[in-house]
């Protein structure tokens, strides 16, 4: 199950993530979860 969140990115990160996302033709917010995920899988190591 899905749940929708509001975040507030500092400007800085925004456009690291939105050229990122430019780059390998993906949505803003594919690129915010994948980083969301790899961090929780990281921390979990």
């Amino acid at each position: 199950m899905a749940e929708i969140v509001t975040l507030e990115l500092s400007d800085t990160l925004a456009q690291q993530a939105k050229q990122i996302a430019s780059l390998t033709h993906r949505r803003l917010e594919d690129v915010l979860i994948e980083w969301i995920d790899r961090a929780v899988t990281e921390r979990r190591c």
